[in-house]
């Protein structure tokens, strides 16, 4: 891969909202390349770097870091939705990707993204005006099929507190007795989104499209319920004119809810948080480790209380749902963790669709979180 220094300088300066500081630090430490205790200064640093006479070691580090950058956003804090079209053959599944790919424009998808090449991002003066649009990034090939990154634009509401001085308290009294004022400022954010279509990822023969959604807001809080389906079905219309040409349409999407119980029975992974409602007891519990390596099956609490549940005169049980489950896997110091997001209400619909996959920086520790969710439904 040939080194493009204004590629690099545009991806770095614009990557800020999709990369905590110190990830990026521990990357650049871990490539020999220079780091800063600010967004401003290592953009600035890295820029310089990228502009000047480079060796063949340093050209080295900024092809891979930029190849890192572009791993990261692509596969950290994904919603993942599957849907299962049943055999089809990995040909067949080469159609309905070219026939995806060339609906697009039809489906009022843009192609021209404002910042430049993927993984570059928009500004926040290119993202003003930019809600609701739709983006197609790149087409890429991987192990079961073939997937296509999106950004995606949506306006979100902001708190911020804003500090009072004795000036502002001058110009308008009635805030005088106030030290400080919340504000909700409206805000574009750029989400990176990719479809899958694949053969195979999900059973032998078996074809399937995921969603792999940008699963964060402003901020980096998860999406709630409300926002992760909406942005679904933006993704299932488009998707639907598309297989539309081949007689299809998306199924509904395979059900995380029986995965709960499987994995909290198994000895997989680190349970590290649990919903969950006692049978007989008629109690709500939210139990969650203060470090996402910890197994709560194996906490003295919660350990002590499944024994002492199921040994009581009139045995309880607990019904969960929601879940996550976490690694520590040997081949990368990636921590991957598995959310099955699900509500109180699951426990009456039986039905949970989407799940959070976060913790990785690229795709062999993604696909191992997929796999173990593929494997528990």
């Amino acid at each position: 891969m040939s080194f493009d220094p204004v590629k690099f300088s545009q991806a770095i300066g614009s990557i800020h909202s999709k990369i905590p500081l110190p990830e990026l630090n521990a990357k650049l430490r871990e490539l020999l390349l220079p780091s800063a205790g600010s967004w401003f200064k290592i953009s600035q640093v890295l820029t310089d770097l990228a502009n000047a006479k480079l060796t063949t070691a340093q050209e080295d580090s900024l092809v891979k870091l930029l190849a890192w950058i572009e791993a990261y956003i692509s596969y950290s804090h994904k919603v993942v939705t599957i849907f299962n079209l049943g055999k089809l053959s990995s040909s067949a599944v080469n159609t309905i990707s070219n026939d995806f790919e060339h609906s697009l424009p039809r489906s009022n998808v843009l192609s021209n993204h404002p910042g430049g090449d993927y993984p570059v991002l928009a500004s926040a003066a290119q993202a003003a005006g930019s809600s609701g649009r739709v983006i197609f990034r790149a087409r890429r090939s991987y192990k079961y099929g073939e997937e296509f990154v999106f950004s995606s634009f949506k306006e979100y509401h902001v708190r911020e507190s804003v500090p009072l001085t004795q000036v502002d308290a001058a110009a308008l009294p009635k805030i005088s007795p106030y030290y400080k004022l919340i504000g909700l400022k409206r805000v574009v954010f750029e989400h990176i989104d990719i479809i899958r279509f694949s053969n195979s990822s999900i059973g032998s023969g078996q074809g399937s499209i995921e969603f792999l959604l940008d699963g964060v807001k402003p901020g980096g809080s998860t999406l709630n319920a409300e926002e992760i389906s909406s942005r679904s079905q933006v993704y299932v219309a488009i998707v639907n004119k598309a297989l539309a040409a081949s007689g299809l349409s998306l199924p509904a999407p395979r059900n995380f809810y029986p995965a709960m119980d499987k994995i909290y029975n198994s000895k997989d992974g680190n349970i590290c948080e649990l919903y969950f409602t006692t049978t007989i007891g008629g109690s709500v519990k939210r139990e969650k480790m203060k470090k996402n390596t910890a197994d709560l099956r194996a906490e003295t609490w919660h350990a002590g209380g499944r024994v002492a549940i199921a040994s009581a005169a009139i045995p309880d049980s607990i019904d969960i749902y929601r879940l996550s489950v976490s690694w520590k896997l040997a081949f990368s110091p990636d921590e991957p963790i598995l959310s099955i997001l699900g509500s109180y209400r699951a426990l009456s619909t039986g039905a949970v669709e989407h799940a959070l996959i976060s913790g990785c920086t690229g795709p062999e520790t993604f696909e191992h979180a997929f796999s173990q969710l593929v494997k528990y439904t």
